[in-house]
């Protein structure tokens, strides 16, 4: 279930440790330099894991991805720090409402910044731009394609919030509090990254593990294949092999005979001597009489006996 996301083991044992470093941290709020690593360092590295997160649900593939040595590295990746930066900007502005006396102008824009944050990571992590990010446009674009989904991400991340509020109040440890909240980051990121999976042709998302793409890849080998044999067997002929080494390809290489004898039907076709397509062509005729396409073998006979005529 996508509630019990994060207690996979690379994002349980990150969320663990980076639960545990802060609560050092503000047990001991002396150590400034060692809080201020904390926030500084910790927090754009977990916040890196959360876009690998992300990325790995939205190309579509499962589980969570494992924890690796380069995903520690400050620098390379700058969607977290570009996310901090937009989250400090909307903070600071919408603080400066607020201690201007313009309370109802505040809460408008906090409760919008609250809406669309998480567009606004998933926008960040499809177009890289802060620019596309902050776009109203783009926002609530992005919400109308998720659609209802969207809202029912909301209303987990308002509960995750109301359950943080709780611990708050009861005055718990530390570590639960923030073990909390990175549980809801995770919860979220990989949400969003299941959701621009399912919705990634209306995105214009181009996900590596969709089954299109692998499609694709799968066509791409196959034309290749065919184009390597078809110039082989044109180096033969006219010797008997040639034949011989289509009638092979076709039989050890490929899941669809009439469709593979078709492709090089059209492409002997092109050659200036008929001779070898009309050789394939005895073949393919017997192929589609075999499979009851007799309008199809008719139609393929009158076109071998329209070619020109010469010697095989």
């Amino acid at each position: 279930m996508v509630i019990f996301y994060p207690l996979r083991p690379s994002p349980l044992i990150l969320m663990i440790l980076v639960s545990f470093l802060f609560w050092l941290g503000f047990a001991n709020m002396a150590a400034f330099v060692l809080f201020a690593f904390f926030t500084g360092v910790i927090t754009p590295l977990f916040i890196k894991f959360l876009f690998v997160i992300l990325d790995h649900r939205a190309n579509g593939l499962n589980g969570a991805p494992k924890l690796r040595a380069e995903m520690f590295q400050p620098f390379g990746e700058w969607r977290p720090y570009s996310l901090l930066f937009i989250i400090a900007t909307l903070y600071f502005a919408i603080s400066i409402l607020f201690s201007n006396d313009h309370n109802t102008l505040g809460k408008i824009a906090l409760l919008y910044c609250l809406v669309v944050l998480p567009s606004i990571i998933g926008i960040l992590t499809m177009s890289r731009s802060i620019r596309i990010a902050l776009s109203p446009f783009a926002q609530l674009k992005f919400i109308n394609i998720i659609g209802f989904r969207y809202w029912l991400l909301l209303a987990c991340i308002a509960m995750g919030g109301m359950l943080t509020n709780y611990l708050i109040e009861q005055q718990t440890t530390e570590f639960l509090m923030i073990f909390t909240v990175l549980y809801i980051a995770v919860f979220t990121f990989n949400w969003l990254g299941v959701m621009i999976f399912i919705q990634r042709k209306s995105l214009d998302y181009t996900a590596i593990n969709a089954p299109e793409i692998k499609e694709k890849e799968v066509e791409e080998a196959q034309q290749s294949a065919r184009t390597m044999c078809f110039y082989r067997a044109c180096r033969e002929y006219p010797h008997k092999s040639a034949l011989g080494i289509i009638l092979k390809y076709i039989e050890n290489e490929e899941k669809d005979a009439l469709a593979a004898h078709q492709w090089f039907a059209d492409e002997l076709m092109q050659l200036e001597n008929k001779g070898f397509f009309r050789q394939h062509c005895e073949i393919h005729i017997n192929v589609l009489h075999s499979a009851g396409k007799t309008a199809m073998a008719d139609l393929l006979k009158e076109k071998m006996e329209n070619s020109v005529n010469k010697p095989l």
